[in-house]
């Protein structure tokens, strides 16, 4: 089990990921938009490393 603060940290950065997906859904109506995403996943990606995230902020990078 998982103390309060890594359930609190796991879900912050499940919105981080959740705004970077919608970020590169708009970009095919704002392109700029999807820059926005990269930008978040590559600051965000190390509050992630060694959790389940971590693929899903390097899919978004990549």
């Amino acid at each position: 089990m998982q103390t309060p603060v890594a359930d609190e940290v796991i879900q912050k950065a499940k919105n981080v990921a959740l705004v970077v997906y919608v970020l590169y859904a708009l970009s095919f109506l704002y392109g700029v938009t999807a820059i926005a995403g990269v930008v978040i996943a590559y600051v965000k990606r190390d509050d992630v490393r060694g959790s389940w995230l971590e693929s899903h902020f390097a899919w978004q990078i990549r």
